[in-house]
């Protein structure tokens, strides 16, 4: 009897066990993004994990952002720049072309306070300060010591011999894509819907 007792006891701590048990589950596949195939047509390929289009028409700053932002939703922007030497790796490789300046994903956001430091890229990452072009721009906001009226400048150009300088996105150039797999930010999608207006 207690034999039995024993074995039921034993086949319901089983059946306990398998009911309550934390199961071992699989590995999550996860995708490694690969520019190479995310991309179709980004061929430049000027610095490690990204790809970039170079667009050679003229157009708006929003334009530009909306064309980067709609070849791979949540995949390319414009280009951001990581560091000094991807500013010159794209610098150089545009000069071949004869561009000269061209759109970028810097943004300053619209509720800015502080319009020196406020800017971030098209992926919600702050601007680096050093990136900005010196003497006689003294960017941002302060060309030449001109600009009073920072709203007016909210988009970013680079230039093709120092650097970056603010922009008003009512003017048109060239624009550089990039395809990292990082997505647009919400805040830098709003400061470019105020240059629609």
């Amino acid at each position: 009897m207690i034999r039995m007792r024993a074995m039921a006891l034993l086949g319901l701590l089983a059946a306990c066990d398998k009911l309550f048990s934390v199961e071992q589950v699989p590995p999550v596949d996860v995708r490694t993004f690969d520019p190479t195939t995310e991309c179709p047509g980004y061929d430049l390929q000027l610095f490690a994990g990204s790809r970039y289009r170079v667009i050679e028409s003229l157009g708006f700053a929003w334009q530009a952002f909306d064309d980067c932002r709609d070849d791979v939703a949540g995949f390319t922007h414009l280009v951001v720049m990581s560091s000094r030497a991807e500013l010159e790796a794209i610098r150089q490789s545009l000069e071949l072309r004869n561009i000269r300046r061209w759109w970028i994903g810097a943004v300053q956001p619209v509720d800015v306070t502080q319009v020196d430091t406020a800017w971030i890229w098209a992926t919600g990452a702050p601007v680096d300060p050093t990136f900005w072009a010196t003497a006689p721009y003294d960017e941002p906001n302060d060309y030449n010591a001109g600009e009073v009226d920072h709203a007016e400048q909210f988009s970013a150009v680079a230039l093709n011999y120092d650097g970056m300088v603010d922009y008003a996105g009512r003017v048109i150039d060239q624009a550089v894509c990039e395809c990292d797999g990082e997505p647009v930010a919400t805040a830098a999608a709003i400061a470019v819907d105020q240059s629609r207006l």
